[in-house]
């Protein structure tokens, strides 16, 4: 609670015009001839990965991947490949079926194999301890009706399980603030969820909540937070891919059927690549098959649409963070572009304060990889 106390502290009180902000959290360079791939596993880290999960037959393939230059990286995600995480020199991610056989025929770039064998990955399981949709619902309604005065709740949109009549989820959005009309007031907005296994995602929206709420009145800087502040917390941005989640499939996208496309597509769209700012431009995959696929245009999403018209119609919203897991780090605008941002230098400092606060690494998003379509961009 202390750590997310700080944290939001420097968010809520260093109120920029135009800032966004994605947090993610825990979470030898050579070419060969494609189709060579290093089955052997060379540090004791990734024996470790490997001994304390379970594989079974997904269709996906654990590989650690070696690059040269950024250039690299950013076919990797047009490839379609799923990266985990990008140290250096290497990175490390799954690949199905579909982007196992373009990087073997493609990819000049040395591959091991951190799977037993092809088509096999981690078998996940979900902790009962994570929320599930439902269970995110019901604890949003309960603070909701516990602090009336200063907690509303709000159905921004819905998924696309529910445009079609498949199911019955939403987008859902509180809003804390305290004295005063909030629309006057600076507005922060933060997301959780676009990627659906990134299960952590959810939870820290969901503590800050109740953080927030049950601190107003007891800690000045809270009260002073909330009763100067319009703040809004999504939780949840993909409510049908979590649910794949909580089956425990490693699922990141939502669950378009992408029949529209063709009528034997792989199901769902990257919602982090479905934003219309330099839409497709790179960093991204045009095909259903992938795990970074961009969607057949920009904002095709019912749930991209939802978070689009809650940010453009509520004109007073300063800051934007965007929660995602895996690696531990504070990412800013552009994504699409090596090059900065017009306000880099104000991104580099609250950047910089959350980092020494959190111990993660700030950055320009693209110097992680080249990646179009995302939230930060488009909020920005």
């Amino acid at each position: 609670m202390k750590k997310i106390n700080k944290v939001s502290s420097i968010l809520l009180s260093t109120i920029v015009a135009g800032l966004s902000f994605a947090c993610s959290n825990n979470a030898q360079q050579e070419q060969i001839f494609p189709n060579q791939i290093d089955s052997s596993i060379s540090s004791a880290s990734q024996k470790g990965f490997i001994a304390s999960r379970n594989f079974t037959e997904t269709g996906y393939t654990i590989l650690k991947i070696y690059y040269t230059d950024a250039k690299q990286l950013e076919t990797l995600n047009e490839m379609g490949m799923d990266v985990w995480t990008v140290q250096k020199g290497f990175v490390i991610g799954q690949a199905n079926d579909f982007v196992m056989k373009k990087l073997k025929m493609n990819l000049q770039l040395k591959i091991e194999m951190l799977s037993p064998k092809e088509g096999f990955s981690v078998l996940n399981t979900f902790d009962p301890k994570y929320h599930t949709y439902e269970q995110t619902l019901s604890e949003m309604k309960t603070v909701a009706a516990k602090y009336p005065a200063l907690a509303q709740l709000s159905d921004i949109g819905d998924t696309w399980e529910k445009k079609k009549g498949l199911a019955n989820r939403d987008l859902w959005a509180m809003r804390v603030t305290g004295k005063g009309d909030g629309s006057k007031k600076p507005g922060i907005v933060f997301f959780g969820n676009h990627h659906a296994r990134e299960l952590v995602t959810v939870e820290i929206p969901l503590r800050l909540i109740s953080h927030l709420l049950d601190n107003y009145g007891k800690d000045a800087d809270i009260t002073n937070m909330i009763d100067s502040t319009e703040i809004w917390i999504v939780p949840m941005v993909n409510p049908d891919g979590h649910t794949l989640a909580e089956k425990g499939q490693n699922w990141r996208k939502n669950k378009n059927d992408n029949k529209d496309i063709s009528p034997t597509a792989s199901l769902g769209v990257d919602l982090n690549r479905n934003y219309g700012h330099q839409w497709n431009t790179g960093g991204s995959s045009s095909s259903p098959s992938s795990d970074t696929f961009h969607g057949k245009n920009a904002f095709s999403e019912p749930e991209t649409q939802a978070t689009k018209e809650f940010m453009d119609t509520h004109k007073n919203l300063k800051i934007m963070m965007s929660y995602h897991s895996f690696s531990n780090l504070i990412l800013w605008p552009w994504g699409w572009s090596t090059n900065p941002s017009p306000d880099a230098k104000k991104f580099e400092t609250i950047g910089g304060k959350l980092g020494a606060n959190s111990g993660y690494e700030p950055k320009q998003a693209s110097k992680l990889y080249v990646a179009s379509g995302i939230t930060d961009d488009y909020a920005y």
